[in-house]
């Protein structure tokens, strides 16, 4: 037991630390990444509760507070899914090590009851998903197997995918891409390798991506073989508790070595593995709470070993291998501190914009996807947008009611980041269309205002055909998440 709580000391001291593209995803208000965690966690540690405690009977009305144990699972289910779609794993698992173990209490109404907690939470999703087009609503997240880059859906082949996941996205979720190498989205793909640099980083982080789920899979066979002898061993006599407790921790780490690489697998089925793993990093994010089951191999190495120069080497090698993994996680952390000067000038310049436009009574735009959740926020709703796509076509919009009110807005400006695709997209519009609207300049940004005309002492705003289309092809266009 010192063992494991040493372990558990040990995971957290690492997860103190971190490299920026891990830490981020934790502290970033963008699309609730850091709940997933939450929920991951809570969902497997609340079942195997429930399992280490388990009854051979059905429970009775007398039995309340372990109904409600049940009940409160339930809910923790379904608010876990209403958060995140890429929760499911972990419910389905969690739900198996809760059946394995507790199917003989749940009686038909503690089924019922159970059944009602995990719906309540899906029901404002449920009627959402009945009042908006398909491609609007929750099942919309099954268009990640494309992606979008205009009007074209490109499929990324399949050892791309592989390739995206093991070397780049993987390895940034779990602490790499600090040990002397950084790749960046520029250097992709990795093969053939651009440069001296880009060949190191490549192995460098091919090493530890394959290591990590090496480990993985080393920690499922080592909790079956715990497993199978206590599950040979029920059939000829009933459990002891102990046995039973002892048995719920190894099914819950089959469970989450489980629901680790359903994950895994999951996001290599989809093509933003292979055409932009850096940017779909955020979709491992649960992937951190399997660390401790990846260090236990190495953890437990050489304890078994008789021979003593034998077991003193591999404890030799084994303390190599978690000092390697400490200095990635604190030197990454260092990274970090390193980059705060350079974001608080970043935000600051961020908020001379945002005080810019509303200074010149701008508070309806079109800009890109980052951008605009980012300005809504920031400018608590004094700014609302509309995402538009490198083509200037109506984008992913996470909250489809701005769109409307931009797009109602004859005034709305366009505002894009300085050499972006949208920019350029729009610069090639003006010329064809013969009119320049007037622009300017401002803290990495390009801000086009409207066209004025002037009509017998009014005035009225016009765009080169682009309102216009983005009104039609907001109409008839389907987009996928």
């Amino acid at each position: 037991m010192d063992s494991f709580k040493r372990l558990a000391l040990f995971t957290l001291l690492l997860l103190s630390f971190g490299p920026t593209a891990m830490l981020a995803l934790q502290v970033s208000a963008i699309g609730g990444y850091p709940d997933t965690l939450f929920f991951a966690s809570l969902l497997l540690l609340y079942a195997l509760i429930l399992a280490r405690s388990a009854g051979e009977t059905p429970l009775t009305q007398q039995q309340r507070p372990r109904i409600l144990s049940f009940a409160g699972w339930s809910l923790v289910a379904g608010l876990a899914l209403w958060s995140d779609p890429l929760l499911i794993p972990y419910v389905v698992l969690s739900g198996w090590l809760l059946w394995r173990f507790c199917r003989r209490e749940m009686s038909r109404p503690v089924v019922l009851w159970m059944l009602f907690c995990f719906i309540l939470p899906l029901i404002p999703a449920v009627i959402y998903n009945f009042t908006v087009p398909l491609n609007l609503s929750t099942f919309a997240f099954l268009g990640a197997a494309f992606w979008v880059h205009g009007t074209t859906l490109e499929i990324a082949p399949p050892l791309v995918r592989i390739a995206g996941m093991l070397f780049v996205a993987l390895p940034r979720t779990t602490g790499a891409n600090v040990l002397g190498c950084n790749p960046h989205s520029s250097v992709w793909p990795l093969f053939p390798p651009q440069n001296a640099s880009a060949a190191a980083c490549t192995i460098e982080n091919g090493l530890w991506g394959a290591v990590f789920i090496i480990l993985l899979i080393i920690t499922a066979v080592l909790a079956y073989k715990s497993y199978r002898p206590l599950k040979r061993a029920m059939r000829l006599q009933p459990w002891t508790q102990e046995q039973r407790r002892e048995m719920a921790g190894y099914f819950a780490q089959l469970m989450l070595v489980g629901s680790t690489l359903l994950i895994l697998i999951v996001y290599t089925s989809s093509s933003s593995a292979g055409l932009d793993p850096w940017g779909s990093t955020r979709y491992l994010t649960t992937v951190l709470i399997a660390l401790p089951s990846v260090l236990w191999p190495i953890w437990r190495a050489g304890t078994n070993i008789k021979r003593k120069l034998l077991a003193n080497g591999v404890k030799a090698l084994r303390a190599a291998l978690l000092l390697v993994v400490f200095l990635s996680f604190t030197l990454g952390w260092v990274q970090t501190l390193n980059f705060i000067p350079a974001a608080r000038d970043a935000e600051r310049r961020e908020a001379d914009f945002i005080h810019t436009l509303l200074d010149r009574g701008i508070s309806h735009i079109y800009t890109d996807y980052w951008t605009c959740d980012r300005i809504v926020f920031e400018s608590t709703e004094r700014i609302i947008c509309s995402v538009v796509d490198e083509q200037l076509r109506p984008g992913v919009n996470r909250y489809t009611p701005y769109a409307a009110i931009v797009n109602a807005d004859s005034h709305a400006s366009w505002v894009f980041p300085l050499g972006s695709a949208q920019a350029r997209v729009f610069e090639q519009n003006m010329q064809k269309s013969g009119e320049t609207n007037p622009s300017f300049t401002r803290d990495g940004y390009v801000i086009y205002l409207p066209i004025t005309h002037s009509t017998g002492g009014q005035y009225k705003s016009s765009w080169p055909k682009m309102s216009r289309r983005i009104a039609e092809d907001r109409e008839e266009k389907n987009f996928f998440l």
